[in-house]
Formats: structure tokens, sequence, C-alpha cells
């Protein structure tokens, strides 16, 4: 009898738990979302949240016993108590199977909690007081469905509302008031016709790389929105601008670019508002993190300016609140088109940590450690959808497929992200041993990306000569950057001969692709138009990482090539012959991008720092080798002429735009200003003294000890 009693009082329960925690207290049908429909639908604005401790796997036949907060796991101690009991045990033995623990612990472990309410998601880690609470189960009695409960519900949610009303009242009077920067987005886009051909260069380039949209569901809101744009979403509507200022990079007629551009500023600043803003709390969400790494990959790629560390640091933390950094499997309620959503997600977040990092030179603040979400399925975006149930096959690796490029840059990111925390945070400096691990390393991705787009991914026209690139250039900077570290001490010592072989090898293959430009011929290379426009990783062949490397490799040959300086060169020497041949495609790669830089300036953008810098560099060089005693005097010559060609320019520039009305403008993509950038090269120039004070050669490589000052006299 008593066996009995015990199995009539036990509450069996035979389905998996899916529903929401509010749509089962209303016994009604939950579809299972984030926010589900019926609280989506109820007046009281309900918060949709699931309980995360209830695994979606199939559960035992066996009876189990689940609380007003759901089962959870229980200590090891308390487990084997409760497997003393004389009842348990007795109906062990009766069923044949493991009778559940009914004794809740008084400590249970903290699960991450996942919160999706209409307007934000949170997520709460284990420092959060509710995980306290929730383990306290101080409202476990009256969260049951008992009459003197359900006749207060009335009174409560009114109580509720009005008490929420008042607040937001209180809350909104004290708030400043503030004036949106572009009060009104919808008059600033372009037609139709030019956003088309805008949004489909973006869907065809980037977002194969840096996955943040579902396509054919960003191609049924973009219908939707032309159809009728006043029932636009406003994350949709920022979306959107941000899609059309990285889609304007690669739009053939320039002046149909240019025309993009220059609301591209007012279209950031309004992205920016709406982030850190008075609606900073509706950015917490999905949408939310979608629109931050749409406008920090906008800024990059036009040179938009602005604190971009200080933007994806805030990055970070929007994803962090919203749990990307956790295994999406971790929460039951997360459907499989949500799971992958986030995955593919978090991936890009990472990416953009890692280029701001580079870029930067900022220590990264996030490790391997800090996430536990695991890499994308390898499917097409027609395969999932919002409301499917289950993953469709996956794909294998020799198929080509919408995630596959972007798989092949997530297969590096490990080593990528380490190679950027050795170089950029305060630690002891790396050893050339973990040098060559990691160039190795990174080599090997190399050779894997060429071998992917030569063998799997010919074959398919989603994966064009511009993927190849810059996945290709990607990469090979940050092999080019841990090398650099021994790239000096490779002229004294021989042992870091590899470390000086590695860098070469880097500029020559990124610089190569810089032949394609030929300004002020049109453009067609998509990669170039990039390079052009970018700032950053961006700027491909045309940064200065290669620029310097090349600067340093030629000028350590010119240094080998004689004793000192007071020995100038022999030309009639046939090993001096023969090494200035040799280093001849070296300089003729300068020369090109010197003049490049150029017919750059004269389209608009006024970046002269490196065209100053190369003007001095092949001024240097060609000092040297025609056996000048003091190259200084030519070097001071070349500066002061770069500085004035780029001030025609720019006057030209302004001229052109103030006549037409229309400005283009550009933002100087640098944090540090022209004297820091200058320092950091061994310049020690100051613009306001005349003399224009000069520390070349130490950038160089050669030292004038006998002047005895810092630049000329």
């Amino acid at each position: 009898m008593a066996e009995a009693e015990v199995l009539n009082n036990v509450r069996r329960r035979r389905r998996v738990v899916k529903s929401c925690e509010q749509c089962r207290k209303r016994k009604l049908r939950c579809d299972r979302e984030l926010p589900c429909r019926p609280c989506k639908a109820s007046r009281q604005a309900l918060k949709c949240t699931y309980d995360a401790s209830v695994s979606r796997t199939s559960t035992s036949p066996t009876a189990q016993v689940i609380g007003a907060r759901g089962a959870r796991p229980q200590p090891d101690h308390v487990t084997a108590s409760v497997e003393q009991d004389p009842v348990v045990h007795s109906l062990s033995l009766a069923t044949g199977k493991a009778w559940p623990s009914t004794t809740s612990s008084p400590h249970p472990t903290p699960h991450p909690h996942l919160r999706t309410e209409t307007d934000k998601t949170r997520m709460f880690g284990q420092s959060h007081w509710m995980h306290a609470f929730d383990q306290a189960q101080l409202l476990a009695s009256i969260q049951t469905h008992s009459a003197y409960a359900t006749s207060l519900q009335g009174e409560i949610i009114t109580l509720v509302k009005d008490a929420s009303k008042t607040r937001i009242k209180i809350k909104n009077k004290r708030s400043a008031n503030v004036v949106d920067p572009v009060p009104d987005l919808l008059n600033t886009l372009p037609t139709k016709d030019l956003c088309d051909q805008l949004v489909e260069n973006y869907l065809r380039l980037f977002e194969p790389m840096f996955r943040i949209l579902h396509v054919p569901s960003f191609r049924t809101d973009y219908q939707q929105f032309w159809e009728n744009q006043q029932l636009g979403t406003k994350p949709f509507l920022l979306k959107l601008l941000m899609i059309l200022t990285i889609g304007s990079i690669f739009h053939p007629d320039r002046a149909e670019s240019d025309s993009v551009r220059t609301p591209a500023h007012a279209w950031v600043q309004a992205v920016q508002w709406w982030l850190t803003g008075p609606t900073e709390k509706a950015a917490m969400c999905m949408d939310g993190v979608q629109v931050f790494c749409l406008m920090v990959l906008a800024r990059h790629s036009n040179s938009l300016g602005g604190s971009t560390p200080i933007s994806t640091d805030s990055l970070l933390k929007l994803a962090f609140s919203i749990g990307l950094h956790v295994d999406p499997a971790t929460f039951p309620s997360l459907g499989p088109f949500q799971r992958e959503m986030r995955r593919r997600l978090w991936a890009t977040v990472l990416e953009i940590m890692v280029m701001s990092s580079l870029d930067s030179s900022l220590p990264l603040l996030i490790s391997m450690d800090d996430f536990t979400s695991s890499m994308a399925s390898n499917i097409n975006d027609t395969d999932i959808a919002p409301k499917m149930d289950t993953l469709p096959e996956l794909r294998t690796e020799t198929e080509f497929t919408d995630m596959s490029v972007s798989l092949v840059l997530q297969k590096s990111l490990q080593c990528r992200l380490l190679v950027v925390r050795k170089l950029n945070n305060i630690h002891p400096p790396i050893s050339y041993d973990d040098t060559v691990k990691l160039g190795n390393e990174l080599s090997q991705h190399c050779r894997d990306v060429s071998r992917s787009f030569q063998s799997v991914f010919s074959s398919d026209s989603r994966a064009s000569n511009f993927h190849r690139k810059f996945v290709d250039s990607y990469i090979r900077r940050f092999l080019l950057l841990i090398s650099r570290l021994y790239l000096l001490q490779a002229h004294r010592d021989p042992r870091y001969l590899f470390a000086r072989k590695t860098c070469l090898e880097c500029c020559q293959i990124i610089s190569s692709h810089v032949y394609s430009l030929q300004l002020p011929s049109p453009v067609t290379d998509e990669f170039l138009l990039l390079a052009m426009r970018g700032s950053g990783l961006f700027k491909g062949p045309l940064g200065q990482d290669i620029i310097i490397s090349l600067s340093l490799e030629i000028s350590t040959q010119l240094e080998e090539e004689c004793d000192s300086p007071e020995n100038p060169l022999n030309k009639s020497d046939p090993l001096i012959q023969l090494s200035r041949a040799a280093r001849r495609p070296l300089v003729d790669t300068l020369r090109h991008i010197h003049g490049q830089l150029r017919h750059i300036i004269a389209l608009g953008r006024p970046s002269c720092k490196r065209y100053i810098k190369l003007s001095a560099i092949l001024a240097h060089i060609d000092a040297v080798e025609s056996g000048v005693e003091d190259p200084r005097p030519k070097i001071m010559d070349a500066m002061i002429e770069s500085i004035r060609v780029c001030m025609e320019l720019m006057i030209q520039t302004l001229d052109r735009e103030t006549t037409s009305g229309v400005g283009t403008p550009w933002t100087e993509d640098t944090n540090n200003g022209w004297a820091d950038s200058w320092g950091l090269l061994g310049f020690d120039t100051d613009f306001i003294d005349p003399t224009l004070a000069l520390n070349l050669p130490v950038m160089m490589g050669t030292n004038y000890a006998n002047d005895g000052a810092n630049g000329l006299p």
C-alpha cells in the first residue's frame, strides 16, 4: 500500500518540455520562438522565458518529479543520500529502474539563463543576483495555480502595469532632451535601382566572408520594405543603410559611389545614436549585434573614422550580454535556426575583434577560454528557416555552400587570435621558437586556402577572385606581423633569417595584386576598390605594413653591400650590380604604389602620410644607390615636394566639391596623429618648425652618428 500511495502521488510526465514557462502556466500552444507568438500577442507584456535546465532530449519512461522551477542537477552527496532511502530503494527494485531523486539540493548548480523579451535579449551569468534568488526558491510557494493566486492575478497585473508606466514617465522626464542626428532616414535613401545594385554587391562579396544575415529572410524583408517603407522596422532600416555603405565601394560608377558616400557619415552617426543613445536597450538583441557588426565593417571598409577600438569593445560586451559566446546547445529553448544564426554571428564578432586589435595595436580582450560557441554548420541559407525543427543533412567540406568562405576563415581563427594576443598583450615578448611555430601554422592555413579555392571552390561562381585575394592577403598579414618581430635581428644574427625570408615572401605575394591598379584608368578589380577605400586590414597591398616591410628589406640589402656609410657603393662591382638587379622588382613595386597613392589623393581621399613617407623612402634608396655620402638633403627635398603635391591635389578636390556642391567626405583612418606616426617610423618632425627635423636614417637602418643631431643641423 505504501508503494502504491507513493506512485499515485508522483506526477508522471512523459513528454519533453518545450514550451515557454508563460505558455505552460496559461495552458496555451507555444511556437517555441524567442519570444513566442502568444507572449508577443499578450496584452500583459509577458516576458517569454524558458527553463534552461530542461533538456530537449528524450526522457526515460520513468516518471520524473518536476518542481516549480524545473529539475536541476544535484550534487553527488545529495544523490547518494536519496538513493539510500528505503522507500526509493524498494521502488527501484519493483520497477527495475533507478528512481529519480525527489529531494532538492539547497545549493543547486547555476545554469546560464537566457531571457528573451519582445524588445531585448539578456543572458545572466553566475554573478547575477537572479541565480542566488532562483536557488533559494523564495517564491516557489506562490508560483502555483492555487485558487487564491488566480483570484489576485488580475489585480497584480494591473498594479504592475501602472507602476511600470509611472516609472517610465519619471525616467523620461529626467532624461535629457536630445535631438536625433538624422530624424528622417527614409528621405536619405538612394533610388531603388541603385539600392538594388549596392545590396547585391554586399551580399555577393562581403556577406560570404562575414556572416551576419540570413539572406533569404533579408531579401523577403527588403522586398516588403519597398512595398511599404513605413512598415519597415528601425533595425532593418539601419542594417540596410550600412549594407548600402559597404556595397557602394564596389559600384563601377565612381559618381554613383560617391553619391552614397556623402550621406554615409550621417548614416553611421544615426546607427551609433541608436546603439548608444536613449534607445540603447533596443539594441540588446540579435538585431542589435547585426547592426553593430555592419556599422563597424562599414567604417573599416570606407575609412569613415571614429574610435574603432572603443566601438569593437562595446560590440563584444553586447555580444556577451545576449549570450552569443555560449554554445547555443546550452539553451534548450533555441531552435536549430537560432542556433546556427548565433554561431555565425559570434564568429563575425570574433573576426571584428581580432581585426580591430591588430589595426589599433591594442590588447585583445578575449581568449579561447572566454567562449564555448562552436563553428557553424556547412549548409546553405536556403537549407534553414526560422520555423524548422531539425537541421538538414550537413554538406561535406568538398561541397561549396554559402558558409564555405566563412568556414575557411574560421579554421585559422584560433591561430590568428593567439598571434594577436602575443603581439599586443603586455607580456614578455614571444620567443623565436614560438614565432616559427605560429608562422608554420599560418603558412599551412594559407596553403589550405589556396587548395580550397583551386579545387573545391573553382566550380562555383559564388567563390569569386575577390574572396581568394582577400582571404589569402588577410591571413598572410598575420604571418607578416608575427615574423617581423625578428626581421631587424636577422641582419646581425643568421638564426633569424627564416623570419626575414617569411616577411619578404608575404610582402611580395600581397603586393603582387597592386599591379592590376593602373590609375587613372577605371578600376575593375573589386579587391583593389576595397584597398583604395578601406582602412587597416582592408588596405591590402596599399597598407603601410607592406610599404614599411619592403622598405626595411631594401635598406637591409643596401647596408649589407657596404661596410659603413662612409664607404659608398662601388657601381662597377659585379656583385653590386647583381644585387641591384635582384632588388629592382622590390623598388619598382614601391614606385608603383607611390604613383597610385598620388592618384588616390587626386580622386578625393586626403590620406597623405603613406605618400609622403614613401617619397622620403624612395629618395633615400636612390641617394644610397647613387653613392651620395649624405642622403638627407635629398630626402628633405623629396618630402617637401611631396607635401606640396598633396596640398595642390587637396586644394583641387576642395574646389571641385565646392563648385559641384557635392562633398566626398574622407576621414583619416588612423588613431595616431601625424607627429605620432612619424615618430613611430623614426621621424622626429614638428610641422610648426620650418626646419622639419628628420631622423629618417634610423628608420632605414643607417646611423649618421658623426652629426650628433636628431635630423638636419
